[in-house]
């Protein structure tokens, strides 16, 4: 039974060691959370974004807090009630199971002395039974005399007193042991009931425990999905359009864009010369002047159009003004060509309004 019972209370030793690593697991969630929240970063100040990351920033400190609660709840509502009942239960288990071992040990002693106070009656007994055998034998014997047979009527006398002594001795036992009998059962009976008490509450208390448990985490579930609506709602009003607006009029300038580049063609120098002042003949002059005239062109020469590049720009130009519409079509953006332009468009946006705003 004390044996059962110590399995029992390795059971809620092995709870306590749960609650209390879970204690420890969440508590260093807990403090990473801390310093996530106190760590100085700077993703970005500004725009809508900027109010969404500071939503996630406060999440994090609220969910810090939360954590704290939940914590202060698993320790003090859990593993410490359940330290002290653990103690609480071992103590008294321990009480109960010596007390019972002595109640066993004195019970014992009685039925062993009840025990040896039959066999030593029983043996008597027997003794007086064997004595009277052997008297009456005698009595019909008519080679022994009276002296003789008067022996063996003595020791008959002998015996039985001897006899009932030990029955007066043994009968006695009976009544002390029956006595005790009803003791032991009474107190043993007590024990166990406190035993069975001991068992019922180790039970109540591993499913309070559980209850509690349960209790801790839906409260802290519940603290974290509150305002769940509003947090959704404060990420969804982060504009990209606005943000990039934004952006452009904090930093644009009234710088212009870079002129066109165009073709400067090549004059050549000795048609500016003075002929009477040059040492070259005219015919030289004229001649050169044609070589340079036929060598290198007067002006740029038209180059094939890019078709690729042409579509490209076809596509630029209405993501451009899909984009400025509010009208971007999310399925246009889930295409790999598509996403690729829609990332050079949102440059091009940058760049032509720093230049043209």
């Amino acid at each position: 039974m004390y044996s059962h019972f110590n399995e029992r209370r390795k059971g809620l030793k092995q709870l306590l060691y749960i609650f209390s690593e879970k204690y420890d697991y969440e508590n260093e969630l807990s403090k990473g959370l801390k310093r996530l929240y106190d760590y100085n970063y700077k993703i970005t100040n500004e725009g809508t974004v900027s109010t969404g990351l500071s939503v996630f920033r406060n999440e994090l400190l609220l969910e810090f807090n939360h954590k704290t609660e939940y914590l202060t709840n698993i320790k003090e509502g859990l593993i410490e009630p359940l330290r002290m009942f653990l103690e609480t239960q071992i103590t008294n288990g321990r009480k109960y199971y010596i007390e019972i071992k002595e109640l066993e040990r004195e019970f014992k002693s009685v039925c062993d002395n009840l025990e040896k106070s039959k066999l030593r009656y029983h043996s008597y007994a027997k003794m007086a039974e064997e004595a009277k055998l052997q008297s009456e034998v005698a009595k019909g014997n008519q080679n022994l005399s009276n002296d003789q047979k008067n022996k063996f009527m003595i020791k008959v006398q002998q015996s039985l007193k001897e006899a009932k002594e030990a029955e007066k001795v043994y009968i006695d036992n009976i009544n002390v042991s029956n006595s005790n009998r009803e003791k032991y059962t009474e107190v043993a009976k007590k024990i166990l009931d406190e035993f069975q008490i001991l068992e019922e509450k180790y039970i109540d208390c591993i499913k309070d425990m559980l209850r509690k448990f349960f209790e801790f985490q839906f409260i802290f579930i519940k603290n974290l999905s509150a305002g769940y609506e509003n947090k959704i709602k404060t990420v969804e009003t982060i504009n990209t359009t606005a943000d990039i607006k934004e952006f452009i009029d904090k930093n644009s300038t009234n710088l212009l864009p870079p002129y066109k580049f165009e073709f400067i063609p090549y004059t050549s120098d000795v048609q500016t010369k003075i002929y009477e002042q040059s040492s070259y003949p005219i015919e030289i002059i004229n001649n050169v002047k044609n070589f340079i005239s036929k060598a290198f062109v007067s002006e740029l020469p038209e180059t094939e159009p890019d078709q690729q590049q042409a579509k490209d720009n076809l596509e630029i130009q209405g993501i451009i003004n899909a984009a400025w519409e509010g009208k971007l079509v999310d399925e246009e953006k889930k295409k790999v060509s598509i996403i690729k332009l829609y990332e050079k468009t949102l440059i091009l946006i940058s760049f032509f309004n720093l230049f043209f705003s």
